[in-house]
């Protein structure tokens, strides 16, 4: 199931972000807090590339039990819906599966259609060496989700993707910038 919310007069992610980090015991934090505020998101949107998905850190940091990390992706091409295969899957741009990270993803800038949910289509796994490893995490990868939801995204839209659920873009509509709050219980995600 897809979690969305429109951040407009509702509870949301604001012109600054605070993580408050989950503590290693009740009275005893792994780390301190860490402040993003808009200008650090407005300065990575501006460095993302205008011509290929980028997905950059802002900030990693050591939550205890977890890594959690702050990214902004770009994806800056066009890609009209495609009709789904014969046997219903549906077709996007990179799905991902990644068991030990749960994504909170905030459109923006942008619009699209979102995948989640069902399986991937021949998955193939996220090479150690591969370096995107070091931004969403362990994982899979495929070009097609059978079974899942497909929604449409637009700026303001939040979408939580639990652990281990395939997701990603069947449709870009208007060139995307997104926030991704990234929860890494495999602790690959370096700190930053």
């Amino acid at each position: 199931m897809i979690a969305t919310a429109k951040s407009r007069g509702q509870v949301a992610l604001g012109a600054a972000i605070t993580i408050l980090l989950a503590a290693a015991t009740p009275c005893e934090a792994a780390s301190g807090p860490a402040l993003i505020t808009q200008a650090d998101l407005d300065a990575v949107a501006a460095r993302l590339s205008p011509i290929y998905t980028d997905d950059e850190p802002v900030r990693v940091i050591d939550a205890g039990a977890y890594h959690v990390g702050v990214f902004i992706v770009g994806r800056p091409k066009r890609r009209d819906a495609q009709p789904p295969s014969a046997d219903g899957a549906i077709g996007v741009t990179e799905g991902l599966a990644l068991p030990g990270v749960t994504a909170v993803v905030r459109i923006l800038k942008g619009s699209g259609a979102f995948v989640a949910g069902g399986r991937l289509v021949h998955p193939q796994p996220i090479a150690a060496d591969d370096p995107d490893l070091a931004v969403v995490g362990h994982g899979f990868r495929s070009t097609a989700i059978l079974g899942g939801e497909n929604r449409h995204v637009t700026q303001g839209d939040i979408v939580v993707v639990p652990a281990g659920m395939p997701h990603g873009f069947s449709a870009v509509d208007e060139p995307l910038v997104y926030e991704v709050i990234r929860i890494d219980a495999t602790k690959v995600l370096p700190l930053k």
